[in-house]
């Protein structure tokens, strides 16, 4: 069933002024002053509405890319598939569009899915119909001081609902993406996902197969590292959506210990985010992936072909095999992939006894790059074995104990351990230019007295 278009007007005064980006204004403004049309639009509105400040604003206007280029200092074109204007304005950065409207035959696939978003339009209700949920279809006119709603989304910001503009199942035809953006929405506002909305997702969720994985590792991130992670995987989990967004899972992610183990890490995640703190898609995915490399490692531990493998070699190699796979679904860069399974290996190292009795080995390890995330990971892993708690201990202790405070930041450590080696090289350097000019002199006496 498809919901048609309203028009309901509500008075800009009703908004917190002071929580709308000057820069916005300012952009709005000189819009405005050549003759366009401009406006605050999508989630910044909303947030206002619900007094939330807005993390960012969107403009949108009928003014073409190129005219706002041309208007506004400080703007560069970006995307090809949906042009945009960023506008770096006061410091700030404003990301402006140009109204649409209907894609044609065009513009899609042969499966439905939108290839190009660049049919332009000059009609604002053209382009509300092509927002993705009710609540993001909000139209604030600085100008006027009114905010313009034509999809009904007021009646479901109050009544808490998440809602798919038009035909769900078009809609989701044309961006698979939405499917999971209104799980993030309801995790993030708290809101229920409506019934039509829902059943169609239902319906239509193995396209998500179809998404780029590049835009799905994007995805993944602003679902699970953004403050609302917890939240997010157990409706997910509650949906049974889950299994279409990590690989080869099977029977491991219906278990009660995966889902009370990444419950407690998201958990935790969701409360750096709140503390201000920056959540890394690294550990993300180790969380998410531990379950099922760790299942493979030990399966590969019973293989003679693998068992006389070093077991940290064992584990590079599972999760790399894990990786790869989970890369058809979400594309995970190298570096990411790579600090990934070095937190997966420390969790060997640190779990050996053979390392916690050297003294000389036990420094090397804290004073590794990833040994932290190592650590923190292994405390996450304290809930499903309450037998770590004394390796926990005894790590924490010595991590405490030899690593100064100034570097207790992965970017100090990093900047510290590059100063070490290079003064390390440095004091080779001289030692073979001592020992060459040691030479160099001998044999210079030995020349002048005719040895």
């Amino acid at each position: 069933m498809e919901r048609g278009i309203s028009h309901l007007t509500l008075p800009g005064d009703i908004l917190d002024q002071n929580k709308i980006s000057p820069a916005a204004l300012s952009v709005i403004r000189t819009l405005n002053s050549a003759g366009y049309e401009a406006y605050l639009v999508g989630g910044g509105v909303r947030d206002l509405l619900m007094d939330k400040l807005p993390k960012d604003f969107d403009v949108v206007t009928n003014a073409r890319p190129e005219t706002v280029k041309r208007l506004c200092r400080h703007s560069m074109i970006i995307g090809r598939r949906f042009k945009l204007v960023h506008v770096t304005e006061k410091g700030t950065l404003i990301e402006v569009a140009t109204f649409r409207k209907g894609n044609t035959y065009e513009d899609s696939d042969n499966v439905g899915m939108l290839t190009s978003d660049n049919t332009y339009s000059n009609d604002i209700t053209d382009d509300a119909i092509r927002r993705d949920f009710s609540i993001n279809g909000f139209y604030y006119s600085p100008a006027d001081n009114v905010i313009h709603d034509y999809l009904g989304g007021i009646s479901d910001l109050l009544h808490e609902k998440i809602d798919i503009v038009g035909d769900p199942d078009v809609r989701f035809s044309e961006d698979p993406v939405r499917m999971i953006r209104a799980y993030r929405f309801s995790a993030k506002l708290g809101f229920g996902i409506t019934p039509r909305t829902r059943s169609a997702i239902f319906r239509n969720i193995t396209d998500l197969a179809q998404v780029n994985n590049n835009r799905m590792y994007e995805e993944f991130n602003k679902m699970f590292l953004t403050g609302h992670g917890e939240a997010s995987f157990q409706l997910l989990m509650r949906d049974g959506i889950m299994q279409n967004l990590l690989t080869d899972m099977g029977p491991l992610i219906k278990s009660r210990q995966f889902f009370d183990f990444i419950s407690c890490c998201l958990r935790n995640t969701d409360a750096r985010h709140a503390e201000g703190k920056h959540n890394m898609p690294h550990f993300l995915y180790a969380v998410m992936l531990w379950p099922l490399t760790r299942k493979l490692y030990l399966k590969m531990g019973t293989v003679p072909k693998y068992s006389s493998l070093k077991e940290t070699d064992r584990m590079a190699m599972a999760g790399r095999i894990v990786l790869d796979r989970q890369s058809v679904i979400t594309k995970i860069p190298e570096f990411v992939a790579q600090d990934i399974i070095d937190i997966w290996k420390m969790q060997i190292i640190l779990t050996n006894e053979a390392v916690m009795n050297d003294q000389e080995q036990v420094k090397t390890v804290v004073w590794k790059e990833i040994f932290r995330a190592g650590l923190e990971f292994l405390m996450n892993r304290v809930h499903m074995d309450e037998n770590l708690e004394r390796i926990i201990t005894f790590w924490t202790d010595t991590y405490y104990n030899h690593i100064p405070q100034s570097l207790r930041t992965r970017k100090a450590l990093v900047s510290s351990n590059k100063a070490r080696n290079q003064e390390s090289r440095n004091s080779r350097s001289e030692g073979v230019r001592t020992r060459r000019n040691a030479s160099s002199g001998k044999r210079s006496r030995t020349r002048k007295t005719g040895i």
